[in-house]
């Protein structure tokens, strides 16, 4: 009987990576197929994941091989046999520029901020972060989304970090488990607010930095 796993977005794929490493162990199915949807493969736990599924299958082919090793008789490891389609990630809408993801978390954002009366600036990656910085005067708040191209939003703050950047920057992230929490902290956010994200939640963290 084969088994059917599919990632579903940065999270889902982060679910497949530690889904990978319990079959390293020996500790899945006899067969299994996995496969991702994500708009953005670009996304951080997305790529790595599409490279650690593509190493397990090449280990997985060579250290099996029981006409050039033993371990296929003597051990449980990597004993999961793992299929997926030439391309294990599925992007709905490939080439659409801003993402599905980008637009429905942008006008989301703008929803709750309408009632504060701010001015809004959107960038769409990390990169274009750092050089918008460059050339605008200082921004009172930084909604950084974690998970974006060209460079992520983990890396974009701890650069500005770094160049002495001193407004409140605030992870936009699906990942808030103690240890994430304290990764962000050190990087430098302020704030982690968890998508999806909570209008009530967003304003009161919001509340504590300005009148």
């Amino acid at each position: 009987m084969k088994n059917f796993v599919i990632g579903i977005g940065g999270t889902g794929a982060k679910c497949l990576e530690h889904l990978l490493h319990c079959c390293s162990a020996g500790l899945g199915p006899e067969q299994l197929w996995v496969g991702m949807i994500d708009q953005d493969e670009a996304n951080g736990n997305v790529s790595r994941t599409k490279v650690l599924l593509s190493k397990y299958q090449n280990l997985q082919d060579s250290l099996r091989n029981e006409t050039k090793n033993d371990l296929a008789k003597d051990s449980d490891l990597l004993k999961t046999k793992i299929s997926s389609n030439a391309d294990s990630v599925w992007l709905p809408l490939k080439g659409a520029d801003p993402t599905l993801e980008e637009v429905i978390n942008y006008e989301l954002l703008k929803l709750i901020l309408m009632q504060t009366k701010v001015n809004i600036q959107h960038v769409k990656d990390g990169q274009l972060v750092i050089d918008t910085i460059k050339t605008e005067k200082e921004f009172d708040l930084i909604l950084m989304d974690i998970q974006m191209p060209v460079l992520d939003g983990f890396k974009a703050t701890q650069m500005l970090r770094l160049q002495n950047y001193k407004s409140p920057i605030f992870a936009l992230t699906a990942l808030n488990t103690a240890v994430e929490i304290k990764k962000y902290k050190n990087a430098g956010f302020d704030e982690i607010v968890e998508k999806p994200i909570r209008r009530e939640l967003l304003l009161q963290l919001i509340s504590q930095y300005f009148d």
